[in-house]
């Protein structure tokens, strides 16, 4: 593979092979110029490769690490190796709708953007369509309007520091520019916020579509920021990170951000919600943590 693709789905891989055969369907059914990479980090829950070999699709390449890298090191290596002028780093359960490159496209003939996020739905294990409580409040913090607008600066960034409202494995990302940052190797449940506010933080835009969905992100309870949600490192590592981006958008005298940092309301909020549904069945040094992070400590 030596051309450069529009747009390069990176794929990092540690999961279900059913999931990730529907993953695969629904980027072989994107009309464009695409290419996928699927990184595999030892994954223990079935080999791929016989499946994808009946493919014989040529844009789809299966790369397999020596070693398990972990989830922020195998991020990495899926950006070493982006070739795209866009590249977006999918989940391997979630899935493409037809039409998501054509609007990337669309969009990419409009505007001047470094960050690109479509119209998401939610589905759960099965696929089925749901609203979750999560995504109802991620729907009410998005940039309202149809069609096409662009977000840049400080309220760009402040209103991501209130919520991050975006659905990180459908974003398309203009790929010189994130490699500029890359993933940062202290942050696990925000390392998507990270980058996003690394990118618009120097004075990049953001592009987003408000219309007919053209991802589906699967909302189940096997996801890292569900597993750590109940015992409170989610909170610890959030805490943290919103304390740093005050200290950040302080320097830049971007006030609004620097304000939302400080108050990161969605996350004391969250942090609430898993104190009273945990109740006392949570470890004294879970609850803790979790007032710790309800009172922003």
């Amino acid at each position: 593979m030596t051309t450069t693709p529009f747009v390069h789905f990176l794929l990092p891989y540690y999961g279900s092979v059913d999931y990730l055969q529907e993953t695969v369907r629904s980027v072989r059914q994107q009309e464009g110029d695409w290419r996928l990479t699927i990184v595999d980090d030892q994954s223990p829950y079935g080999d791929v490769r016989p499946w994808l070999d009946d493919l014989e699709d040529s844009r789809i390449e299966y790369l397999r690490n020596q070693d398990n890298l972990g989830l922020t090191r195998n991020f990495q290596r899926c950006l070493s190796l982006a070739v795209g002028e866009y590249s977006v780093f999918l989940g391997d359960d979630d899935r493409l709708l037809p039409g998501y490159v054509a609007l990337l496209q669309r969009a990419h003939g409009q505007f001047s953007f470094d960050v690109f996020q479509p119209t998401v739905a939610i589905i759960d294990e099965q696929g089925a369509r749901v609203s979750p409580l999560p995504d109802r409040i991620k729907s009410a913090l998005r940039p309202k309007g149809n069609g096409f607008h662009t977000r840049s600066g400080d309220k760009a960034t402040a209103r991501l520091l209130t919520g991050n409202w975006t659905y990180f494995p459908s974003i398309a990302w203009r790929t010189a520019q994130i490699q500029k940052f890359g993933f940062s190797d202290q942050l696990l449940v925000t390392i998507d916020l990270g980058l996003l506010l690394n990118v618009l933080a120097s004075d990049s835009t953001l592009a987003v579509h408000n219309g007919m969905p053209v991802f589906e992100y699967r909302r189940h309870a096997e996801s890292v920021s569900s597993q750590q949600a109940d015992d409170g490192p989610r909170f610890d590592e959030e805490r943290q990170f919103f304390r740093a981006q005050r200290e950040r958008f302080t320097t830049l005298r971007w006030t609004r951000s620097a304000r939302a940092a400080q108050a990161h309301v969605t996350s004391r909020a969250y942090a609430l919600l898993s104190l009273l549904r945990g109740g006392t069945h949570l470890s004294v040094s879970t609850r803790r943590s979790l007032w710790q992070a309800v009172v922003g400590r």
